[in-house]
């Protein structure tokens, strides 16, 4: 039996690789920056690890973007 497992933050993920293509960088530009291996980097986007939050705030920044988008957080999918 053949069994896939979706990370709890596959937001993360799929945010960070539309990211990536929409200022048209590769991986290695972006763990360069960032500070960390391109193979962490990777593993980030391919949701086999996950940034810790300070990753998330030089990810936020290198990319011009909030917090909350990187994580997927939406004011409108909370209850008000």
């Amino acid at each position: 039996m053949i069994c896939c497992a979706i990370s709890s933050d596959w937001r993360i993920t799929m945010k960070l690789k539309e990211l990536r293509k929409k200022n048209g960088v590769t991986q290695k530009e972006i763990a360069h920056a960032i500070g960390c291996s391109e193979m962490a980097y990777s593993r980030y986007e391919n949701g086999k690890r996950e940034p810790d939050i300070q990753t998330i705030c030089l990810l936020a920044k290198y990319f011009g973007t909030s917090t909350d988008e990187i994580i997927g957080y939406s004011s409108k999918n909370t209850p008000q």
